[in-house]
């Protein structure tokens, strides 16, 4: 398990980065099956997750209240914003089709709607 030296210093966000065995052990595997995810169709979308626990066209995912998001990757990048004055979080499969696309302005775009200042998207 790996951790983000910098979100780690926002004591409200729990992270990890698992590889393969780590996230199919029974230690992970209730929190991963109560966990939001999405089908990494290599686009821009993203979905803000509602009672669903899948979102099968978007690569990415924003939640506004405490929740487990999960993005798979292999030779894409996992990338996580967060804003701390609204309590926003968002996880994004980051591909090349998706970063040309522009899913990082996206995500951006869309951690604005709910009133977040983009100066304090960490």
């Amino acid at each position: 398990m790996v951790q983000s030296k910098i979100l780690k210093q926002n004591p409200s966000v729990l992270h990890l980065f698992l590889n393969a065995k780590e996230s199919s052990s029974d230690y992970y595997l209730n929190s991963l099956k109560a966990a939001y995810s999405c089908g990494q169709v290599h686009q821009d979308k993203i979905a803000v997750i509602d009672e669903r626990l899948f979102y099968p066209d978007c690569d990415g995912l924003i939640a506004n209240r405490k929740s487990v998001l999960v993005i798979k990757t292999a030779d894409c990048l996992p990338i996580f914003l967060f804003s701390g004055d609204q309590k926003i979080i968002v996880a994004l499969h980051a591909g090349w089709r998706g970063l040309l696309s522009g899913i990082i302005s996206n995500a951006f775009r869309k951690m604005t709607e709910f009133k977040t200042d983009p100066n304090g998207i960490i």
